[in-house]
């Protein structure tokens, strides 16, 4: 039960974890900006608490394409990748949030929840020793960080029950079946020696 319940919470875990994630890029500020970027910077700024009340209305494609254009034009904002990863891992875009997660690496390398979340995506799509790899990375920029130590006995776990599951499959097959799967057959193909009816 106690091992239940574990797997259970975890995705209140995560969910949390990348609510706080959100919170860290609303509340860091660019740094201080000099007297010719100014004007851009308010721009900037402007078209981001836009794209933060379209999110926050909901009109999540609008604020898509919001961040999207604030990335095309300031580059170097960090915080708005982040923004947009955030936003599709919320709303349960994760084959988005990935490559939007590297972006946000990319300008941001040594932030360990960047990668915590990036690998909260991975768990979304199944794919356990990606989310492993990229919490084992956020572990290593940030060993304090709980919440993607769960994730790496998360993804562990999750791939041992898989592991078993297809043990008993292979065990519960003809075996014929398990012979084309062993020999690496697709089993929609029919055996060299099988004839068709006459």
């Amino acid at each position: 039960m106690k091992k239940l319940l574990n797997i259970g919470l975890l995705p209140i875990v995560i969910l949390s974890f990348s609510l706080s994630v959100y919170a860290d890029t609303k509340t860091e500020q660019p740094a201080t900006a000099t007297a010719s970027s100014t004007s851009s910077l308010s721009a900037e700024q402007s078209i981001l608490k836009e794209a933060d009340q379209l999110w926050a209305d909901k009109k999540i494609d609008e604020a898509i394409a919001a961040y999207k254009k604030i990335i095309a034009e300031h580059p170097d904002n960090k915080h708005t990748y982040q923004r947009l990863a955030s936003l599709y891992l919320l709303n349960n875009k994760a084959s988005s949030a990935i490559p939007a997660y590297q972006d946000a690496i990319i300008h941001d390398p040594q932030n360990a929840k960047l990668f915590a979340s990036m690998s909260i995506a991975y768990l979304h799509l199944g794919k356990y020793a990606m989310a492993k790899a990229m919490a084992n990375e956020a572990v290593t920029l940030d060993p304090a960080m709980e919440n993607a130590k769960k994730i790496i006995s998360y993804a562990d776990r999750k791939v041992e029950i898989l592991k078993q599951a297809a043990k008993a499959d292979q065990a519960k097959m003809p075996t014929h079946d398990a012979a084309f799967l062993k020999k690496g057959m697709d089993a929609t193909e029919k055996p060299a020696s099988a004839s068709l009816p006459k």
